[in-house]
């Protein structure tokens, strides 16, 4: 217990994030900068413009080629940002003097403890670090330190995330293709697990760090950028991104497992947004096939495999998550469900090969995974022997009597057991039933 406890330098202020000589001003959970004569912007970033000509809000910054630059507000455009702009899909172009294209939308309805989100995109640069999605707290002098985030880097997608406990990264297994003209990202969480889906490759999965479940954050989603100078407001894990630079599009999101996917329609603010100059036809180029789907193909632009997740041929009730897997699915159950687990491949056997003891067991990744321990010593013939094995999460161990101990660990993604049989000693009813997986022959099952 304690009395009169409080946070240390809970002041935004003890930061100091104003520039040019600026006096910060702090006042509950809020900031701001007091400028000097000849400066503006929110941390007194840049210098004033003369007269400021800029019109509806923009940005006004000195440019010495121009004499000013204006940074037009969404849905305006032209030197002063005087003319009105239809936009039906956005174009982003980046960063201007620290200052990039974004688009602020709201995440409806309760999204803290799950929630889907997809979305295509097109760009000529895929190997800039950029950024194509934030959620998170409006600036990082906030003690929550949740968000989600989406970007390229390096020519892969990366999804971050913090739930409180640190932030973890998911990578996509492969750099984007260059061939392919539109992109689609899915990424998703429910409670700590976490998956993201880009174009036709295989799914990333990975868990949250700590125990926190819940996803604390403004209900904000910010597309292609920030609105704060230089990414300056943003976790510092994502400071030397820079705003996206060209069209994102199809924005969609979902928080619930069996939900309709929603749109995302109404802007609320945005910067040096425009329209999309290429057409739709020249813009999307179809794979595999074109845009009616030959056999295995689905989605919008025949980018995603046939699985029996996408087509729905499957028993996951409502409430868990399908996860693909080659051919097949497994059932992620989420807490408070009990679910029939269908063409599931999580198993553990031991077994007896060429004399030595096997212990093998699959987490529900590829059956090329499987993880396969052998003992050091062969089974000495008419004794008693004594083996021990164990596994926690993804690492296991086995260990024959007089012997050393063998370890190993299962690939990263999953780290439960999911089955509902009987456990068996010497053989099982049916060795149809066994996946091939388990043995590398049936002669003795322990």
């Amino acid at each position: 217990m304690g009395i009169g406890i409080t946070e240390c330098y809970n002041s935004a202020c003890y930061r100091n994030p104003c520039l040019n000589g600026a006096t910060c001003r702090s006042f509950d959970d809020h900031w701001n900068c007091e400028c000097p004569d000849g400066f503006a912007g929110p941390f007194c970033e840049h210098k004033t413009c003369f007269a400021n000509p800029c019109e509806h809000g923009s940005t006004c910054l000195p440019n010495l080629d121009y004499g000013y630059l204006c940074i037009c507000p969404y849905g305006k455009h032209g030197k002063n940002c005087e003319s009105d702009l239809h936009i039906s899909r956005p174009s982003l172009f980046g960063d201007i003097m620290g200052y990039s294209s974004y688009l602020q939308y709201q995440l409806l309805s309760d999204y803290h403890y799950h929630l889907e989100i997809r979305l295509m995109f097109s760009t000529v640069d895929l190997q800039t670090n950029s950024l194509l999605l934030f959620n998170g707290q409006m600036d990082s002098f906030h003690l929550a330190e949740d968000f989600l985030a989406v970007g390229l880097h390096s020519g892969h997608v990366i999804y971050a995330f913090n739930l409180g406990s640190g932030t973890r990264i998911l990578k996509s297994v492969n750099a984007l293709s260059q061939n392919i003209s539109v992109h689609s990202v899915l990424i998703g969480r429910h409670r700590r697990y976490c998956w993201m889906e880009v174009d036709s490759q295989n799914k990333v999965v990975g868990l949250a760090s700590g125990q926190l479940t819940a996803l604390n954050t403004p209900a904000a989603l910010y597309i292609g950028g920030h609105p704060s100078y230089s990414f300056s407001l943003l976790p510092e894990e994502l400071q030397h991104y820079r705003g996206f630079k060209g069209c994102i599009f199809g924005v969609e999101f979902r928080n619930s497992p069996g939900a309709i996917f929603r749109p995302i329609h109404s802007v609320l603010d945005g910067r040096n947004i425009q329209q999309c100059s290429t057409t739709e036809c020249e813009l999307i180029q179809c794979s595999n096939g074109g845009c009616k789907c030959t056999e295995g193909w689905v989605g919008v632009l025949c980018t995603q495999q046939k699985t029996p997740c996408s087509l729905g041929n499957h028993k996951c009730h409502s409430a868990s998550v399908c996860v693909p897997i080659n051919d097949e699915y497994r059932v992620t159950v989420l807490w408070g469900k009990v679910a029939n687990i269908v063409k599931n491949r999580d198993f553990v056997s031991l077994s007896l090969v060429s004399g030595y003891v096997q212990l093998r067991f699959n987490l529900g990744t590829d059956p090329s995974s499987t993880v396969v321990l052998n003992s050091f010593q062969k089974v000495e013939k008419n004794s008693w022997q004594t083996i021990e094995f164990g596994r926690y999460r993804r690492a296991a161990y086995l260990k024959l009597e007089s012997d050393e101990e063998v370890t190993s660990i299962s690939p990263p993604g999953m780290e439960i057991l999911d089955v509902s049989t009987d456990f068996y000693l010497g053989g099982i009813p049916d060795l149809s039933a066994l996946p091939k997986e388990a043995v590398e022959v049936f002669s003795c099952l322990f």
